[in-house]
């Protein structure tokens, strides 16, 4: 198949700057197990899938909820923010 004609949007960070918003997701559901996390340590997991971030958030702060429960929290968190 031979595509003469395309267009790729790449939303996030070029039309929309959402990182400040999952930064703040990522802080507050941080909070609701204990955690804080700096700025720095938010900036370091910008880019990666939550998948890691989370692994690594929660094995350095010894979250004991599974890593598929944190990924469904953010996401819940997520769908939230912009059905607001």
């Amino acid at each position: 198949m031979k595509i003469s004609r395309a267009v790729i949007f790449d939303m996030d960070g070029v039309l929309a700057d959402t990182e400040p918003i999952y930064m703040e997701i990522t802080r507050d559901l941080s909070a609701n197990f204990g955690v804080t996390l700096s700025s720095d340590q938010l900036l370091s997991y910008v880019g990666i899938p939550a998948s890691r971030m989370w692994s690594e958030i929660r094995s350095r702060f010894q979250i004991q909820q599974p890593l598929s429960e944190l990924i469904r929290l953010e996401k819940i968190a997520r769908c939230r923010f912009w059905e607001a």
